[in-house]
C-alpha cells in the first residue's frame, strides 16, 4: 500500500513538472545591427522570432518617420537583426514555421500603417512656439 502511494506521488510530481514546465517563457536576445542585446521572453522560437521582427520593423518605422519629420536623423537606418537563444547561439534564420512570410508581411504593414507620431509631436511643438511668441 505504501509502495503504491509512493508511486502515485512520483507520477503526480512528474506530471506536475511536465505540465508546468511548458508554461515557462524562454529567454532570447535581440540584436539590431550588431548593437546591444535586448532580452525577449517568449514561449517558443517562432514567437521570439516574430517579436524580434516586430522590434526591427518598429525601428525602421521610427527612423523613417524621424527622417520625414525632421529632414535628417542622427540614427543609422536599421539594416538587420539577430535573434539568439539563451545560450547566445545565432538562430535567426534557423527558425521555420508555417505562414512565416505572410506573418512578416502583415506585421510590416500594420506597423507602417501607424501614424507618424514624430510629425505630430513636431507640429505640436511648432504650434506652441508660435503661441508663445504672441
Amino acid at each position: 500500500m505504501l509502495r503504491q502511494f509512493l508511486v502515485l506521488i512520483n507520477i503526480y510530481l512528474v506530471l506536475t513538472f511536465a505540465l508546468t514546465s511548458c508554461n515557462f517563457k524562454k529567454k532570447y536576445y535581440y540584436k539590431e545591427d550588431s548593437k546591444e542585446e535586448k532580452l525577449i521572453e517568449e514561449y517558443s522560437d517562432s514567437a521570439a522570432y516574430m517579436k524580434a521582427f516586430q522590434n526591427f520593423e518598429i525601428s525602421k518605422k521610427v527612423h523613417n518617420d524621424m527622417k520625414k519629420s525632421l529632414g535628417n536623423t542622427y540614427l543609422d537606418r536599421p539594416t538587420s537583426f539577430e535573434l539568439l537563444n539563451d545560450k547566445h547561439e545565432y538562430i535567426t534564420y534557423k527558425i521555420v514555421f508555417a505562414n512565416k512570410d505572410s506573418l512578416e508581411t502583415a506585421c510590416t504593414n500594420s506597423i507602417n500603417e501607424l501614424p507618424n507620431s514624430i510629425e505630430a509631436s513636431v507640429t505640436k511643438i511648432r504650434e506652441e512656439k508660435k503661441r508663445c511668441r504672441c
